[in-house]
């Protein structure tokens, strides 16, 4: 029973844990509050979607970035005997691993940013325009 308790305990943690907001990400919410609505459109660009959030009474601008990378991996290595030696060889190849980031950035009736929240991977964008 305590096994169980203390299980049930770790996950919750864990789960809070998730919402928690990146060094980045947190001083881009703090720099974009209370901004106008034009400075986002300028620094992010048109939002590949517009949606709502009616019990914040928010426009929400969605944009998604594409923060897939490649990078060069070792793919397997083989150690034994070729042409009467022992060799040890190693092969290496480009490997890409696809990611993506979401910038939600809510905007209230006076067309000020309320808000900012990312999901996925996002630590190549920028978030805020530098100073």
């Amino acid at each position: 029973m305590k096994r169980l308790l203390a299980l049930g305990i770790a996950a919750i943690l864990l789960s809070g844990c998730s919402a928690i907001p990146t060094l980045p990400e947190a001083q881009a919410r703090n720099y974009w509050k209370n901004r106008p609505v034009g400075e986002a459109i300028e620094h992010f660009g048109v939002p590949n979607q517009v949606a709502t959030a009616p019990e914040k009474d928010w426009v929400v601008l969605v944009y998604k970035r594409d923060t897939s990378y490649t990078s060069r991996e070792a793919l397997g290595t083989y150690t034994g005997p070729q042409n009467g030696q022992l060799v040890h060889a190693e092969y290496w190849g480009d490997v890409t691993n696809s990611a993506s980031c979401e910038i939600r950035v809510a905007i209230n009736r006076a067309r000020q940013v309320d808000y900012l929240l990312t999901r996925g991977r996002c630590a190549g964008i920028k978030l805020k325009p530098e100073a």
